[in-house]
């Protein structure tokens, strides 16, 4: 058993001695003198640590024996320090406090006298009364009256509840052209035409593909969606649960969207 430990000691050191000399011969002069140096340092680390640990040893025992003397000291302080009468110097002797006391005399307490048990008087109980009974109120049904537009003007034989109250000077009416849920009035001037739209519901109006769109807001408090192309501006809003779109020139779109008003009551 002795011989088979010896050999398998052998064999693991020289699988060591294989590996050491293999690694060394991968390894560059570089690499080599590099782990030299951490090897150093971590030794060097290691030692200045230990040396540490013994030097501050003594620092130990030291205040251990520093506070043991504090100790003894307080204890002899408080209690070995007495009076000659072996009573404590912290405590004063008990016939010192004696003249000063005076017992107070005893006063006879009072038997208290039973004290009268009064009975509440029997009040009588009011008669109810009788409520007002109020007259039944007539009920008033509300009925919604329609709203007249204030100042309101329309193209004659428009059909639409809405319509542009001020143009830019010089546009000529063409047309008034009333289809299926769609109203629609056209103006020229200088060849170039303005269309106005209503739409009886909410609509999706069509965009022309590669047109710059953004949103802008009416002086009415509605948004409407701008778009422009070479071919000029549309503007495109809902209102009242109809879809309004003017399409014109890019100077005068805005300004013909915020005039258009209310002319007539659903």
């Amino acid at each position: 058993m002795k011989k088979e430990n010896e050999l398998l000691r052998e064999a693991c050191a020289e699988i060591a001695r294989e590996e050491t000399e293999q690694l060394d011969r991968s390894l560059t002069m570089e690499e080599i003198r590099r782990a030299e140096d951490m090897y150093r340092e971590h030794r060097d680390a290691a030692l200045r640590k230990i040396r540490g640990k013994r030097h501050t040893a003594w620092r130990r025992y030291l205040y251990a024996a520093a506070a043991l003397l504090l100790l003894a000291g307080g204890v002899y302080l408080t209690w070995g320090r007495t009076m000659p009468d072996n009573t404590p110097a912290s405590k004063p002797p008990a016939a010192s406090v004696a003249p000063y006391l005076t017992p107070a005399a005893a006063s006879p307490t009072e038997t208290p006298s039973p004290t009268e048990t009064r009975i509440p008087a029997v009040t009588e109980t009011p008669s109810p009364t009788e409520r007002p009974t109020s007259a039944p109120m007539e009920t008033i049904t509300p009925t919604n009256t329609p709203v007249p537009a204030a100042d309101s003007r329309k193209a004659e034989g428009w059909e639409g509840l809405y319509f542009p109250q001020a143009l830019p000077e010089g546009y000529a009416l063409k047309y008034l052209r009333q289809e299926d849920g769609r109203h629609t009035a056209a103006w020229a001037r200088d060849g170039r035409e303005l269309l106005f739209t209503e739409y009886e519901s909410v609509q999706p109006v069509a965009v022309e593909a590669g047109a710059e769109c953004r949103y802008v807001p009416l002086p009415d408090g509605s948004i409407a969606l701008r778009t422009e192309t070479d071919a000029g501006v549309m503007l495109i809003w809902d209102r009242d649960g109809r879809t309004l779109c003017v399409a014109c020139e890019k100077a005068d779109a805005e300004e013909i969207a915020g005039n258009v008003k209310k002319v007539s009551a659903e």
